[in-house]
């Protein structure tokens, strides 16, 4: 049986009452009139749906048939679908013991919506009463959101994640001017997870696949699959290491030459790495011979700063067939690790 109603903005019946016979009377106007309502016979079960076509939910409100003054009530299922075929069911009301006139909340989207009543039951002695049973009117309340319905969802965002990270993903809801609620799920939380908005959480390595759907018809869906790839190994630089020799003997005013010398990296996971090109060199001076003097060699990796020094002993040579004013200096050098920090 379709029932179809108008749908205004707000909150509007979307369906006509649940008359027997669809003889066009779609409000009983005399309250003690019960000529016009669904009745199946003397049984405690009993089936309505309604064809919205299409629309979020919010209440469903049912006036139940009574006989000669007679209190009973009914336990019932309301459940929803988008093809008639496959039922979800949206609210069950089998522990209802509310005479007469039920109002519940329901939410979701569907087209169609079904009441199943299980049981009439006499309020006043607990025994089944199915000579009650029936409907006198039925309103689905909701909105219809866009009169353009969702036909296609594109989702946008990433591929790969690594185990860690998160991305936000967005869905945009086709054709132009469709309802854009989004209903997000993953369709493996052990690797995936996702929250309303659409933000991806990375938790376990693998591959999940993310679904849109939309919020106004549930059977419109898009999938994303995800690949989570193990989270790169964190490292820091704990110390830097020097090997081989500089050059030993400077002229005054000549320039630091440091081939020879190895500058290592080492790390907290075991790594080592040759970092001599990278490194930056302090302390040299060869303006004047020299003794015991220091050459601060650092490294900087991720923020973190290490050190390590040499001591150069200069010794002015008088055998080397310069004069004074020419001064070379011969250089010794050794090299002493100093783990600073900066």
């Amino acid at each position: 049986m379709r029932q179809a109603g108008v749908v205004d903005p707000g909150e509007h019946p979307l369906a006509a009452p649940a008359d027997a016979a669809n003889d066009d009377i779609l409000y009983t106007t005399d309250r003690y009139d019960n000529s016009h309502y669904l009745y199946p016979g003397d049984t405690t079960s009993l089936s309505w749906q309604v064809d919205l076509e299409r629309h979020l939910l919010d209440r469903l409100d049912i006036s139940w048939r009574t006989h000669n003054g007679s209190e009973t009530y009914s336990t019932y299922v309301i459940s929803g679908s988008d093809d008639g075929v496959t039922w979800t069911p949206v609210l069950d009301r089998s522990a209802n013991k509310m005479v007469g006139f039920t109002s519940d909340h329901i939410a979701g989207s569907y087209r169609y919506v079904r009441v199943d009543v299980s049981g009439v039951v006499n309020d006043h002695n607990q025994s089944s009463a199915g000579w009650a049973s029936g409907l006198v009117e039925v309103e689905v309340y909701g909105t219809a959101d866009s009169d353009v319905y969702p036909e296609a969802i594109q989702i946008r965002g990433v591929a790969e994640l690594a185990v860690g990270d998160s991305a936000q993903l967005t869905a945009l809801v086709q054709p132009t001017g469709a309802f854009q609620g989004i209903a997000w799920s993953t369709g493996d939380p052990s690797i995936l997870t996702v929250d309303g908005n659409g933000l991806v959480q990375a938790v376990g390595e693998g591959e999940a696949v993310i679904t849109a759907t939309s919020a106004l018809i549930p059977g419109v869906t898009a999938d994303l699959p995800i690949t989570v790839v193990p989270a790169a190994e964190t490292r820091t630089l704990d110390s830097i290491n020097l090997t081989g020799r500089a050059k030993t003997v400077y002229a005054v005013d000549a320039t630091l030459d440091l081939h020879g010398l190895v500058v290592t990296a080492r790390y907290s996971n075991g790594d080592e790495t040759i970092v001599t090109e990278d490194a930056e060199v302090a302390g040299f001076d060869s303006s004047a011979p020299a003794i015991g003097q220091v050459v601060t060699v650092s490294y900087t990796d991720a923020d973190v700063t290490r050190k390590a020094n040499f001591t150069d002993r200069a010794v002015e040579c008088h055998r080397c067939g310069y004069t004074p004013d020419r001064h070379h200096l011969r250089r010794r050098t050794s090299y002493s690790w100093s783990p600073e920090h900066s």
